[in-house]
C-alpha cells in the first residue's frame, strides 16, 4: 500500500512498521514543537501581558484570550462532519491549518499601527484568537487521528509529551532571541519583531506537518458521517448514552478553574516582581526550562500509569499551584509556581487526548472529541467570564482561592467517575 508522502509500505499492518512509526513520531512531534514555541514567542502567557502593561491595557483582559481559544469547540463538528468519514485526513488538516494561522498577522500589524489606541488593540489581538480557534476547533479531532494512526499506542503518551518538550527546547533559543531583540529595539518596534518572527514561524510548523507520512483509515472503519447534520446526531448520541463521557465534561468544566492561574500568573509576577519590557525573558525562560522537564515526565507518566491518573494529578497541582501564587514577591517563588504549572497543564494537555482517543475506536475519534469539546465550552466560557469579573472587581486573590477549590473538587469527580483505559478498543 501507497503512504500519502512517501514509499511503498505495508501502511495498515499491525503492528505499524517501526521505521515508519519512527519517522512519524518525530515529524508531528517537531511540528508541534515549532507550533508551540511560536505561539509561546507572542502568546498570552509570555508578551501579551508585557504589551498590555505598555499599552495601558488592564490586566483582567487576558480572560479573553482564553475565551477565544473557547471557541475552538464551535468548529470541532464541522470539522468532524467534513473529513471525519474520510480514509485519508492529512490534507484537510493542511489546508485548514493554512487559514487557522493566518489570523496571527494581526499581531505584528496591530503593533505597527495601533499601539497608540489600546482598544482596537485589544480587539484586534481578541479577533485574532478567536478566529485562530475556530479553524484549530475545525481540524483539532481530525488532527488527532492523523496523528495516532500514524503511530504505534504504546507510545501516544510519549508523542503527546515530545511536542511540548521539543517546543520548550527551541523556545531556549527563542529565549535569546526575545533578550536581544527587548535590549536593541524599543516599543513598539521589539513587538513588531517578535509578532512578525512568531507569525513566520508558525508556517515553518505547518510545512513540517506536511512531511508526515499518514496512515489510512483501516477501509471497514471508513464510514459516511451524513454531514453535519449526522455529525450532530452522532455528538447527541454520544452524549446521551454514555456516562463516561458527561462526567468526563463535568470534571473538565471542573478542571477550568485551574486555567485562570495560567491566564493571571505572568501578569502577577510583573506587578509583584517588577519586571519590564526587558525582563521579558525571564517567563520565556521559565516556561521552556519547566516544559523541557515537565513534558518528559507527563509523557512517561500517563504510557506508565494511564491518562485518568495524569488528570486526576493535574487537577491536584493547578489546586496547589494556585495557592502557591498568592505568595508569590520574588523571581524564585514565580519559578517554582510556573513548575508546578507547566507540570500540570503537561498533564492535562497531554493525557485530555490521549484518554479521549482510548475512549471509541479510532472512526469515531473526531466525533467523541467534538463531543467532549463542543459540552464543555459553555461551562469553561462561564468560569472564564467569572474570573475575569472577580479580577477586575476584587484581585486576584479570590479568583485564586476559587481555582484552587474548583479543582480540588475536579480532581474527586475525575478520580471517582473517570474509567482506567489500558487499551483503545481497536487497538
Amino acid at each position: 500500500m501507497q503512504c500519502r508522502g512517501g514509499s511503498t509500505t505495508a501502511c495498515m499492518a499491525s503492528p505499524l512498521p517501526l521505521g515508519l512509526h519512527r519517522r512519524n513520531f518525530w515529524v508531528a512531534g517537531s511540528e508541534a514543537a515549532i507550533y508551540i514555541a511560536s505561539l509561546q514567542l507572542v502568546g498570552p502567557m509570555t508578551m501579551i501581558p508585557f504589551l498590555f502593561k505598555r499599552v495601558g491595557i488592564a490586566s483582567h483582559w487576558l480572560g479573553l484570550f482564553t475565551i477565544s481559544a473557547l471557541i475552538m469547540a464551535v468548529g470541532t463538528p464541522l470539522g468532524s462532519a467534513i473529513a471525519g468519514g474520510r480514509a485519508w485526513k492529512k490534507s484537510f488538516c493542511v489546508r485548514t491549518g493554512f487559514f487557522q494561522r493566518l489570523p496571527f498577522i494581526l499581531v505584528p500589524i496591530g503593533a505597527m499601527f495601533w499601539f497608540d489606541r489600546p482598544v482596537t488593540l485589544l480587539l484586534l489581538l481578541a479577533v485574532a484568537w478567536a478566529l485562530s480557534s475556530f479553524a484549530a476547533g475545525c481540524a483539532s479531532p481530525i488532527y488527532n487521528v492523523v496523528i495516532t494512526n500514524g503511530t504505534r499506542e504504546t507510545s501516544w503518551g510519549r508523542l503527546m509529551s515530545t511536542r511540548h518538550v521539543l517546543g520548550a527546547v527551541l523556545g531556549f533559543g527563542l529565549t535569546g532571541f526575545v533578550w536581544c531583540v527587548n535590549r536593541a529595539v524599543p516599543p513598539p518596534s521589539n513587538y513588531i519583531v517578535l509578532g512578525w518572527t512568531g507569525f513566520g514561524l508558525l508556517y515553518v510548523s505547518l510545512y513540517v506537518f506536511t512531511r508526515f507520512r499518514e496512515v489510512p483509515i483501516r477501509q471497514e472503519l471508513v464510514r459516511d458521517t451524513g454531514g453535519l447534520l449526522g455529525t450532530v446526531r452522532e455528538i447527541r448520541s454520544i452524549w446521551r448514552e454514555d456516562a463516561r463521557v458527561r462526567w468526563f465534561v463535568f470534571g473538565r468544566i471542573l478542571r477550568s478553574f485551574g486555567y485562570v492561574l495560567g491566564t493571571y500568573m505572568t501578569a502577577v509576577a510583573i506587578v509583584r516582581c517588577a519586571l519590564t519590557d526587558k525582563d521579558m525573558w525571564i517567563p520565556v525562560l521559565a516556561f521552556s526550562v519547566a516544559r523541557v522537564l515537565t513534558g518528559s515526565v507527563a509523557g512517561w507518566f500517563i504510557d506508565r500509569f494511564g491518562a485518568k491518573p495524569a488528570l486526576v494529578l493535574s487537577a491536584l497541582l493547578i489546586s496547589g499551584g494556585s495557592l502557591m501564587i498568592m505568595s508569590v514577591r520574588s523571581i524564585p517563588s514565580f519559578l517554582a509556581v510556573v513548575g508546578v504549572c507547566s507540570l500540570a497543564g503537561s498533564l492535562l494537555m497531554n493525557g485530555l487526548p490521549t484518554m479521549a482517543v482510548k475512549m471509541t475506536s479510532r472512526d469515531r475519534v473526531p466525533a467523541y472529541l467534538s463531543t467532549l469539546s463542543l459540552a464543555s465550552a459553555p461551562g469553561v466560557m462561564l468560569v472564564a467570564l467569572l474570573g475575569m469579573f472577580l479580577v477586575w472587581r476584587t484581585g486576584y486573590e479570590v479568583v485564586f482561592w476559587l481555582s484552587s477549590a474548583g479543582t480540588l473538587v475536579a480532581a474527586a469527580v475525575l478520580y471517582v467517575k473517570l474509567p482506567h483505559i489500558k487499551h483503545a478498543p481497536d487497538a
